[in-house]
């Protein structure tokens, strides 16, 4: 299926660049970042007391413009948990100014923390909730458009089999940012966002899992097991900056429609504020929360608060984590980060309720050229 979906990707490439004028010499530029972890975690929430250090990710990217209107992006990464995969493999056609069409595997469009680059988050992880309610990369079609004050993006996809179980299904997302104000230095600003996302044809045993705190012990946070029809999976956003400060939320909605017809629902959230002490805060730009000035040193303090409750008839998990960080971007192709995070899990399995915690503290080293 991969082979296919691939080889349709291609095909489709070369008969965009055959029918556009393609300028004499392609523009590239190529990117790459590496994640370097050591944590230190304790509590019943693990199997153990323990200290790890891992090779959190490395990812390298190619960007190509084959001429004003049409592009393209590939990236590879290797993650801890699994092979070296291909991440980005795309086409992106631009119409019109503040349009683009893109064409292969790219990201599901999603939320604010999730449509952000892991290498440019505050923390280390995204939160809970984020990672468990929101969905990742696939192949399909997107129209994306960015109107000053608003942005917007809808996407028709296929998710891969070891998503979709029993047979692959069909996606539609789509996402909605305005941003009622920003100063014209760009330090100041609100946004409001909705996203929606439903995958249909998923698998007949679907459940949702999660690791907690650290990364490599494997999924410490479950849900039920569903026949699951239909999923479908809301949220809303919003954040505010004023000169150093930056307060951002989202709230995860999702249901869960079985063949027998019962429905079910899981919620989460996260809110996190952050303070730049030292260099300029994060700006608002296209929809998105992105770094001012990758040149200059940048010092951060962050909290966030996050919850997942996925508890249905006496079965599944409900968590909150809390998380305070230290960021400091030093130079132009460095980051280290210190960070502490305290969890609970109340897990309900047939009646029985099982209430446990633990906390980690980690440091980071990133390296961005």
């Amino acid at each position: 299926m991969n082979v296919i979906k691939n080889g349709a990707i291609a095909v489709g490439t070369a008969l965009v660049l055959s029918a556009l004028q393609v300028q004499a010499e392609v523009k590239w530029d190529i990117s790459a970042d590496a994640m370097l972890d050591a944590t230190s975690y304790r509590g019943y929430l693990f199997p153990s007391d323990s200290q790890e250090a891992y090779l959190r990710r490395a990812k390298a990217a190619a960007k190509f413009e084959f001429s004003p209107l049409v592009s393209a992006k590939m990236s590879v990464e290797y993650d801890y948990d699994k092979a070296l995969t291909v991440d980005d493999f795309y086409l992106l056609v631009n119409p019109a100014k503040d349009y683009g069409i893109y064409l292969g595997k790219f990201k599901e469009p999603s939320g604010l923390a999730k449509s952000g680059s892991l290498k440019a988050q505050t923390f280390t992880e995204r939160s809970i909730a984020t990672n468990i309610f929101s969905f990742g990369r696939k192949s399909g079609a997107k129209l994306a458009a960015n109107g000053g004050f608003w942005a917007a993006e809808a996407a028709v996809m296929q998710a891969e089999a070891d998503e979709a179980g029993v047979d692959d299904g069909r996606v539609t997302a789509f996402k909605a940012t305005v941003n009622p104000y920003r100063s014209e230095n760009k330090k100041a600003f609100a946004h409001l966002g909705v996203s929606y996302s439903q995958r249909d044809s998923t698998e007949r045993r679907f459940d949702l899992n999660e690791p907690m705190l650290v990364p490599t012990l494997g999924n410490l946070l479950r849900s039920p097991n569903y026949d699951a029809e239909r999923i479908a999976t809301t949220s809303v956003e919003f954040a505010a900056a004023y000169k150093k400060w930056l307060f951002q939320t989202e709230r995860y909605q999702q249901g869960i429609d079985e063949f027998d017809g019962d429905e079910y629902q899981h919620s989460g959230y996260y809110a996190s504020l952050s303070w730049a002490i030292k260099g300029k805060s994060r700006e608002y730009r296209g929809g998105k929360i992105k770094l001012a000035n990758k040149n200059k040193p940048l010092v951060e303090l962050a909290l966030r608060v996050s919850e997942v409750d996925m508890r249905e008839r006496n079965d599944g998990d409900k968590a909150e984590v809390f998380t305070a960080s230290a960021n400091y971007y030093f130079k132009q192709h460095y980051r280290v980060v210190l960070e502490y995070e305290f969890a609970e899990r109340e897990r309900h399995d047939d009646g029985f309720v099982t209430l446990t915690d633990g906390d980690a503290v980690k440091a980071r080293f990133q390296i961005n050229f």
